[in-house]
Protein backbone atom coordinates (compact mmCIF):
# COMPACT_ATOMS: atom_id res chain seq x y z
CA UNK A 1 0.00 0.00 0.00
CA UNK A 2 1.35 3.42 -0.93
CA UNK A 3 0.67 6.35 1.37
CA UNK A 4 0.27 9.78 -0.16
CA UNK A 5 -0.58 13.24 1.07
CA UNK A 6 -3.38 15.08 -0.70
CA UNK A 7 -3.77 18.80 -0.14
CA UNK A 8 -7.29 20.11 -0.22
CA UNK A 9 -8.36 22.89 2.17
CA UNK A 10 -11.65 21.30 3.26
CA UNK A 11 -10.19 17.86 3.88
CA UNK A 12 -9.74 16.69 7.47
CA UNK A 13 -7.44 14.91 7.90
CA UNK A 14 -5.26 16.09 5.03
CA UNK A 15 -3.88 12.60 4.49
CA UNK A 16 -5.21 10.21 1.88
CA UNK A 17 -3.81 6.81 1.01
CA UNK A 18 -3.59 5.44 -2.49
CA UNK A 19 -3.80 1.67 -2.51
CA UNK A 20 -1.45 -0.36 -4.63
CA UNK A 21 -2.74 -3.90 -4.69
CA UNK A 22 -1.51 -6.99 -6.39
CA UNK A 23 -3.86 -8.16 -9.08
CA UNK A 24 -6.55 -6.07 -10.70
CA UNK A 25 -6.80 -2.49 -9.42
CA UNK A 26 -10.04 -1.28 -7.89
CA UNK A 27 -11.76 1.32 -10.01
CA UNK A 28 -15.03 3.12 -10.30
CA UNK A 29 -17.17 2.01 -13.22
CA UNK A 30 -19.60 4.01 -15.27
CA UNK A 31 -23.09 2.45 -15.06
CA UNK A 32 -23.25 2.60 -18.87
CA UNK A 33 -20.12 0.41 -19.20
CA UNK A 34 -20.50 -3.21 -20.32
CA UNK A 35 -21.05 -5.77 -17.53
CA UNK A 36 -18.06 -6.90 -15.43
CA UNK A 37 -16.29 -9.96 -16.79
CA UNK A 38 -17.05 -9.29 -20.46
CA UNK A 39 -14.09 -8.98 -22.84
CA UNK A 40 -15.12 -5.38 -23.62
CA UNK A 41 -15.25 -4.47 -19.92
CA UNK A 42 -11.82 -6.01 -19.30
CA UNK A 43 -10.34 -4.09 -22.24
CA UNK A 44 -11.95 -0.86 -20.99
CA UNK A 45 -10.60 -1.47 -17.48
CA UNK A 46 -7.08 -2.13 -18.80
CA UNK A 47 -7.19 1.06 -20.88
CA UNK A 48 -8.46 3.03 -17.87
CA UNK A 49 -5.70 1.57 -15.66
CA UNK A 50 -3.02 2.40 -18.26
CA UNK A 51 -4.29 5.96 -18.71
CA UNK A 52 -4.62 6.53 -14.96
CA UNK A 53 -1.02 5.51 -14.25
CA UNK A 54 0.64 6.64 -17.49
CA UNK A 55 -0.30 10.27 -16.91
CA UNK A 56 1.50 10.46 -13.52
CA UNK A 57 0.38 11.75 -10.15
CA UNK A 58 -1.84 14.77 -9.67
CA UNK A 59 -0.15 18.02 -8.77
CA UNK A 60 -1.69 17.89 -5.27
CA UNK A 61 -0.49 14.35 -4.41
CA UNK A 62 2.87 13.53 -2.88
CA UNK A 63 4.16 9.99 -2.25
CA UNK A 64 5.10 9.67 1.42
CA UNK A 65 5.82 5.97 1.79
CA UNK A 66 4.36 2.49 1.77
CA UNK A 67 2.56 0.30 4.30
CA UNK A 68 3.71 -3.31 3.98
CA UNK A 69 1.13 -4.60 6.50
CA UNK A 70 -1.73 -3.46 4.26
CA UNK A 71 -1.15 -5.92 1.41
CA UNK A 72 -4.56 -7.10 0.24
CA UNK A 73 -6.20 -3.77 1.09
CA UNK A 74 -9.51 -2.97 -0.57
CA UNK A 75 -10.92 0.12 1.17
CA UNK A 76 -9.67 2.95 3.36
CA UNK A 77 -11.24 5.48 5.73
CA UNK A 78 -10.12 7.96 8.36
CA UNK A 79 -11.30 8.89 11.84
CA UNK A 80 -10.21 11.83 13.97
CA UNK A 81 -10.35 11.31 17.72
CA UNK A 82 -10.99 13.84 20.51
CA UNK A 83 -7.29 14.12 21.29
CA UNK A 84 -6.69 15.28 17.68
CA UNK A 85 -5.22 11.94 16.63
CA UNK A 86 -5.87 10.90 13.03
CA UNK A 87 -6.35 7.18 12.43
CA UNK A 88 -6.43 5.39 9.09
CA UNK A 89 -8.73 2.34 8.87
CA UNK A 90 -7.86 -0.15 6.14
CA UNK A 91 -10.03 -3.12 5.18
CA UNK A 92 -9.10 -6.02 2.98
CA UNK A 93 -8.64 -9.75 2.72
CA UNK A 94 -7.20 -9.65 6.25
CA UNK A 95 -10.21 -7.92 7.85
CA UNK A 96 -9.75 -4.44 9.40
CA UNK A 97 -6.58 -2.71 10.58
CA UNK A 98 -6.11 0.68 12.24
CA UNK A 99 -3.02 2.86 11.83
CA UNK A 100 -1.87 5.95 13.71
CA UNK A 101 -1.02 8.81 11.33
CA UNK A 102 1.10 10.94 13.70
CA UNK A 103 3.86 10.39 11.12
CA UNK A 104 1.96 10.05 7.81
CA UNK A 105 5.05 8.76 6.00
CA UNK A 106 5.24 5.87 8.49
CA UNK A 107 1.74 4.86 9.63
CA UNK A 108 1.99 2.77 12.81
CA UNK A 109 -0.24 -0.30 13.15
CA UNK A 110 -2.50 0.12 16.19
CA UNK A 111 -4.99 -2.72 16.08
CA UNK A 112 -6.62 -5.42 14.01
CA UNK A 113 -9.99 -7.12 13.71
CA UNK A 114 -8.82 -10.28 11.95
CA UNK A 115 -11.03 -11.85 9.30
CA UNK A 116 -8.58 -13.82 7.10
CA UNK A 117 -10.31 -14.61 3.81
CA UNK A 118 -12.70 -11.63 4.05
CA UNK A 119 -13.86 -10.34 0.71
CA UNK A 120 -14.90 -7.34 -0.71
CA UNK A 121 -15.34 -4.62 1.97
CA UNK A 122 -15.40 -2.21 -0.95
CA UNK A 123 -16.62 1.28 -0.01
CA UNK A 124 -16.45 0.57 3.73
CA UNK A 125 -18.21 3.31 5.71
CA UNK A 126 -17.34 4.78 9.10
CA UNK A 127 -19.42 6.73 11.59
CA UNK A 128 -17.11 9.60 12.62
CA UNK A 129 -19.17 10.42 15.73
CA UNK A 130 -19.71 6.97 17.25
CA UNK A 131 -16.42 5.61 15.80
CA UNK A 132 -18.06 2.63 14.11
CA UNK A 133 -16.90 0.77 11.02
CA UNK A 134 -19.40 -0.98 8.71
CA UNK A 135 -17.78 -3.89 6.82
CA UNK A 136 -19.72 -5.58 4.04
CA UNK A 137 -19.15 -9.30 3.54
CA UNK A 138 -19.52 -10.52 -0.03
CA UNK A 139 -20.74 -14.13 -0.53
CA UNK A 140 -17.32 -14.94 -2.04
CA UNK A 141 -15.65 -14.30 1.35
CA UNK A 142 -14.00 -17.20 3.15
CA UNK A 143 -14.04 -19.43 0.06
CA UNK A 144 -17.75 -19.09 -0.67
CA UNK A 145 -19.39 -18.20 -3.96
CA UNK A 146 -22.59 -16.45 -4.98
CA UNK A 147 -24.55 -19.71 -4.65
CA UNK A 148 -23.11 -21.03 -1.37
CA UNK A 149 -21.62 -18.00 0.39
CA UNK A 150 -23.17 -15.65 2.90
CA UNK A 151 -23.50 -11.86 2.64
CA UNK A 152 -23.68 -9.61 5.65
CA UNK A 153 -22.52 -6.51 7.49
CA UNK A 154 -20.12 -6.48 10.45
CA UNK A 155 -20.33 -3.48 12.76
CA UNK A 156 -16.97 -2.90 14.43
CA UNK A 157 -16.33 -0.57 17.37
CA UNK A 158 -13.28 1.60 16.63
CA UNK A 159 -13.70 3.93 19.63
CA UNK A 160 -10.39 2.50 20.86
CA UNK A 161 -8.46 1.89 17.62
CA UNK A 162 -5.96 -0.31 19.43
CA UNK A 163 -8.81 -2.68 20.36
CA UNK A 164 -11.11 -3.06 17.37
CA UNK A 165 -14.03 -5.27 18.34
CA UNK A 166 -17.12 -6.65 16.64
CA UNK A 167 -20.40 -5.31 17.97
CA UNK A 168 -22.67 -7.22 15.63
CA UNK A 169 -23.06 -9.10 12.39
CA UNK A 170 -26.25 -9.08 10.34
CA UNK A 171 -26.79 -11.42 7.42
CA UNK A 172 -28.24 -9.65 4.37
CA UNK A 173 -29.46 -11.10 1.05
CA UNK A 174 -26.62 -9.70 -1.11
CA UNK A 175 -23.96 -7.06 -1.43
CA UNK A 176 -20.34 -6.12 -0.84
CA UNK A 177 -20.49 -2.38 -0.14
CA UNK A 178 -21.86 -0.27 2.69
CA UNK A 179 -23.22 3.27 2.63
CA UNK A 180 -24.35 5.35 5.57
CA UNK A 181 -27.57 7.33 5.52
CA UNK A 182 -28.94 9.66 8.18
CA UNK A 183 -25.46 10.15 9.65
CA UNK A 184 -24.92 6.38 9.99
CA UNK A 185 -27.96 5.84 12.20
Amino acid sequence: MLVTRWWQPAMVPAVVAALLLTGTPAQACNPDDPPHGTAHHQASAAAHHHHQHATGASSNVELLGTVATATGAISINFLTYGDGRDVMLVTGTFGLRSYDLADPANPRLLGEFALPGMWETENTEVDPVRKLVFLARDPRAFGGDVATGESGVYIVDASTPEQLRQLSYVQVPAGHTTSCINQCR
